[in-house]
């Protein structure tokens, strides 16, 4: 064996790097003894107190469930691959995946594989500082959680980024939700040692490996409960059902149901798996607060707004109980607490897993009696979320992801988020404490709280330039949350602001301006107010080329992309020779950017180069139009082989466009072919990431319908045109202003798919379906849906005629009336 050395890691200060044994006297840099990273290891029968299952920490990767590590084999070997590799210089990689994927799983399996090679290998603890003895081989640390905690992120990046040729190789691998391409900002640090794509992405099992981890989980499970083995030969059947069934935490969850429930072993699924779990734990939960003086309700609150802060220290605790979350016991609460399972490292930790955690937050937060919260929750929820602001954002989002997976709500937002923001209307200075969890563009299931915030910080804010930002910042928010309408007059307030201030100081505030004018115009595009979209770009272009002329190397980007908007804005007005120009000069500004920088800009290139062809299209040319949208395929397939989780969704998007093209030319199968890649791809990152990718899954779908119906597969078609349908219907229940139209698109595709078909009746009933479901939305406001319900409404009268039906003229009648009135002369 080698010589021992150190390593010391802390959030501030100055740290020395020690040679020699630690033996457990701190450092004279005053680091903490010498220890070991954190690789807990539980049996399955410590998960049970007096008879009892814990069924959270029953469902944790380190209590011995499930000893094998299924259908991750190729995972696993990837990323012993890369800890192994010769270089001495610290590294990092990235896990990723959604909740119950088993990210932490495998992360420990490879640890411990580590260690017994003699590497120093495990978690990173939660302290602000540690000192680790470290053997050679080396050193394998694994930070879970990283987005929610930036501050010790950053800090640990920027220690390793130093460590280029140390004595031992050092590896680091993140266990995040986050994308790679999330990462890249935080990755430049690490000048290439943090690769751009994931080491590992799992998701769903093979059928035969979720069945292996369901018999095994099944059995140990029953032994140490004792209870009899359940039937399990419905299991194939329900995992069949959905791929979320066949994730390890799923299929984990279906296996103590089972065995608790034997009746109906496999007869839920989904969030109904995950809330009759959490009310099974809830009601032992309730037992505990009796017995801890903290009343009925008491303990399961506290459990669940410590989900929501990450865990609730000491002073927190005393505050809600004085705030009546729970009834104030005999003797000091932290004192009865810190003698539970509950309590860890000083604090009341959260519950894990994550999903299970969610929903007990439902359950004890927004029981059945109270749908909508206690009355007192959202000034229960201030000294709850207050000290953990810096990371709420990323928290709340996950939170809120796995809140909305249980299906609880037909439509709308989960009533926690009607709760955040009663917490600041009743205090509008308790904001003050977030803008910390504001600064960056909020993750999307959390924009609802980030809106609430900038908005009372707005009106807070005491100058001009303070304002304008929040207002910008406010509107990205509301456009994430399909409040168009709010966040325009966001906007165009922020433009009002940052004119006046760029007539005093142009130097310092004509960029911002700029800026504003931009989301000026995406905004009114949005609501369809096309012309005034285009004269707030043109002058935001305008300006841009004015700055590019005077600082090209600063400026030249953002007057391409605001380029690339304005030829958006001048086809949607039907200029499209115009729109073609400023296309082609956008197109030409990052060429020469890419040439020069090409890691910076080809994805920017790319992004030009796919609207250059739709302009192209647009104006017949429709051979230019595929050289230029084929040559951005091969651009993303390009950046795609190097870095997957940043560019495959832009890849997909550049397939979907190239089927387009490729049929415009008369080459079917072909467009075919490159649309049911893009369907795959789509598909894939739907699964990960469904609220921000099965929009687009829906759209390729659509396509394929077309594509297959066009060869003359028609039973296919209309498989993928129903699949585009339901995917819709389910964003139009969360985002109905976001999302109707598509489904409006959805319906009048499957419509079309049924009339070929000969199935008239269904065809009918689609079509009608899409003018209803848009109605409400072009009735309050039809320049934004103009376009789309006058194709609706003319493919409705055009099967109705054919088929000797009557239309439904007090359905048609306000539409037709508003659609005659708009139409020129």
């Amino acid at each position: 064996m080698g010589s021992l050395h150190q390593f010391a890691f802390s959030f501030g200060g100055n740290i020395a790097q020690a040679n020699g044994a630690g033996g457990g006297v701190p450092s004279p840099t005053g680091m903490p003894p010498a220890t070991q990273p954190v690789l807990p290891a539980h049996s399955l029968a410590e998960a049970f107190e007096d008879g009892e299952p814990d069924l959270f920490r029953v469902l944790r990767w380190d209590y011995g469930l499930v000893e094998t590590l299924y259908g991750r084999d190729a995972e696993r070997q990837a990323i012993l691959e890369w800890a192994r590799s010769p270089t001495q210089a610290a590294t990092v990689r990235l896990v990723t995946g959604e909740g119950g994927a088993g990210k932490t799983r495998l992360a420990a399996t490879v640890a411990r594989e580590l260690r017994a090679e003699g590497w120093t290998a495990g978690f990173l603890p939660r302290s602000e500082a540690v000192l680790f003895d470290v053997d050679p081989p080396g050193l394998f640390l694994i930070l879970d959680y990283p987005e929610e905690q930036p501050v010790r992120t950053h800090a640990l990046l920027a220690r390793l980024a130093d460590w280029q040729d140390g004595p031992y190789p050092i590896r680091l691998l993140l266990l995040s939700r986050r994308s790679a391409q999330a990462w890249e900002r935080e990755a430049e640090v690490m000048e290439g040692r943090f690769a751009r794509q994931a080491v590992a992405v799992p998701d769903s099992l093979a059928q035969a490996d979720a069945l292996g981890l369901i018999k095994e989980a099944v059995g140990n499970f029953a032994q140490e409960a004792g209870c009899a083995l359940p039937d399990l030969s419905t299991a194939a059947d329900w995992l069949a059902r959905s791929p979320e069934n066949a994730l390890p935490l799923f299929a984990a969850a279906a296996a103590v149901h089972a065995v608790l429930a034997p009746d109906d072993p496999f007869g839920l699924g989904g969030g109904d798996l995950l809330r009759d779990l959490a009310r099974r734990e809830r009601r032992r939960v309730h037992h505990a607060s009796k017995a801890v003086g903290l009343g009925d309700a008491g303990l399961e609150r506290l459990l669940a707004l410590a989900v929501l802060a990450d865990g609730l220290a000491p002073p927190a605790i005393r505050e809600l109980v004085s705030a009546g979350a729970a009834q104030a016991p005999a003797g000091d609460v932290v004192d009865l607490l810190s003698g539970t399972s509950w309590w860890r490292d000083g604090r009341l930790a959260p519950l894990q897993p994550d999903r299970p955690a969610a929903a007990f937050v439902d359950l004890a937060l927004f029981p059945k009696a109270l749908p909508v919260g206690h009355d007192r929750l959202p000034d229960w929820l201030f000294p709850a979320l207050r000290d953990g602001a810096a990371t709420l954002g990323d928290r709340l989002s996950r939170i809120f992801y796995d809140l909305a997976a249980l299906e609880r709500t037909a439509h709308g937002s989960h009533p926690l988020d009607v709760c955040l923001a009663e917490m600041l209307r009743r205090d509008p200075t308790r904001a003050a404490a977030f803008e910390v969890t504001v600064k960056q563009r909020a993750p999307h299931w959390a924009a609802g709280f980030g809106a609430a915030v900038l908005s009372v910080l707005a009106d807070q804010a005491a100058n001009p330039e303070d304002r304008a930002r929040l207002l910008g910042n406010l509107s990205v928010h509301l456009s994430d949350l399909g409040e168009r309408e709010a966040a325009l007059a966001a906007t165009q307030e922020a433009v009002e602001l940052h004119r006046a201030l760029a007539d005093l100081e142009p130097d310092a505030f004509t960029s911002h301006l700029a800026r504003s004018l931009t989301n000026l115009g995406v905004d009114l595009s949005a609501l369809g107010r096309r012309e005034e979209a285009l004269a707030a770009t043109q002058e935001a272009v305008e300006l841009r080329r004015a700055l590019a002329d005077a600082h090209p190397d600063v400026f030249t980007p953002d007057l391409a992309r605001s380029l690339i908007n304005l030829g958006g804005d001048l086809a949607d007005l039907g200029l499209q020779e115009e729109a073609l120009a400023v296309t082609q000069e956008a197109t030409e500004h990052f060429r020469d950017l890419a040439r020069d920088r090409p890691d910076a800009f080809t994805h920017n290139l790319a992004v030009s180069l796919n609207n250059l062809g739709k302009m192209l299209s647009d104006v017949g040319r429709h051979e230019a139009a595929l050289a230029a949208i084929q040559e951005a395929v091969q651009l993303y397939r390009n950046l795609t082989d190097t870095h997957p989780d940043a560019f495959t969704h832009h890849l997909a998007r550049s397939l979907n466009n190239l089927g387009n093209a490729l049929s415009a030319v008369g080459q079917r199968e072909e467009a075919l072919s490159v649309t049911q890649e893009a369907v795959e791809f789509r598909r894939a990152l739907a699964r990960a990431r469904p609220e921000a990718f099965s929009a687009d899954l829906a759209a390729s779908l659509n396509n394929l319908g077309i594509r297959l119906s066009g060869v003359g597969r028609s039973e296919e078609a209309l498989a993928a045109a129903r699949e585009a349908v339901e995917l819709c219907r389910g964003l139009a229940r969360t985002r109905p202003d976001v999302s109707t139209p598509d489904l409006v698109r959805s319906l009048t595709n499957l419509g079309n798919r049924l009339w070929g078909l000969g199935r008239r009746k269904e065809a009918l009933a689609a079509t009608e379906e899409a003018v209803r479901s848009l109605r409400p939305f072009f009735l309050r406001n039809s320049a934004a849906f103009a376009s789309l319900m006058a194709t609706v409404v003319g493919n409705y009268r055009e099967v109705f005629n054919a088929t000797g039906r009557s239309v439904d003229e007090d359905l048609l009648g306000p539409i037709v009336e508003i659609l005659d009135a708009d139409a020129p002369d």
